[in-house]
């Protein structure tokens, strides 16, 4: 598709989709959080979903990615100049005409080797950061899985906490060091990603070793390290990881080579 995108009923208000369904790689989600390229990367899946691979965009085309985006005019340029600076799309100035690139292409160009990927649909699109969240919390959840598996077969020791069927373990920081985003940026994404309904959390209580009568010196003298303890009848108890869930569907990708 070359002149533009396919509009239903001449309405540029309703692209047609070409490709509905998209198996995004999971490890691109995380380096467009860890470089701050999460828009692009909107614009980028849109791009991929509304088109075969080309397009001329012409006036009203980006008028009408400004709609389904929800951004201004300016914006959508500096996604789009973004996108060809990183190669994610090519372009030729001269046609206006842009080259939109496979993901195994950018996970090459990358050495992404990861081939796990989330399946993603165009109703995504409104919630889409939330539902990158979701999807690389769910990633992580099922390397703890598999991790747990190994530690059952090899009989080795790993820390289980109280759980509930199809909910997991995942402590904030694991998700903070990986992105490299702040605590309160990692707590309103999971809030977005639990409202959008891709994820849903169970707070978790875990009991310390901390007497009942010692806490109070405790947090005079460190209070980053036992703030968040309090009592519960004759116990101290602190903040244990959230148990997470995630209603997210994934696949693989192939193998690729670096």
């Amino acid at each position: 598709m070359i002149n533009g995108f396919r509009y239903i009923n001449n309405n540029f208000h309703v692209v047609h989709y070409v490709n509905d369904y998209l198996r995004i790689p999971v490890s691109l989600c995380v380096y467009a959080f860890k470089n701050r390229l999460i828009g692009p990367l909107r614009l980028y899946i849109f791009l991929v979903s509304a088109t075969q691979g080309n397009i001329i965009l012409k006036d009203k085309d980006l008028v009408t990615i400004t709609l389904y985006l929800g951004r201004c005019d300016k914006t959508v340029k500096s996604y789009l100049k973004k996108l060809v600076k990183n190669n994610w799309i090519g372009y030729d100035r001269e046609r206006n005409k842009y080259w939109i690139r496979g993901f195994d292409s950018i996970r090459r160009q990358l050495k992404l080797i990861d081939r796990a990927a989330v399946e993603y649909g165009p109703e995504y699109l409104d919630d889409f950061d939330a539902f990158t969240y979701a999807a690389i919390i769910g990633r992580e959840i099922k390397r703890q899985v598999w991790r747990r598996r190994l530690a059952a077969i090899s009989r080795d020791a790993f820390q289980d906490l109280p759980s509930k069927p199809g909910y997991y373990p995942l402590a904030n920081i694991l998700i903070i060091k990986k992105l490299n985003i702040s605590m309160s940026t990692a707590s309103r994404y999971k809030k977005k990603a639990k409202e959008a309904g891709f994820l849903d959390s169970i707070p978790t209580i875990r009991q310390t070793t901390i007497k009942k009568d010692e806490l109070g010196t405790c947090r005079s003298n460190d209070k980053e390290s036992y703030g968040k303890m309090f009592s519960r009848g004759q116990r101290v108890v602190e903040p244990g990881p959230n148990l997470l869930r995630v209603y997210l569907t994934y696949r693989g990708r192939k193998k690729i080579e670096t």
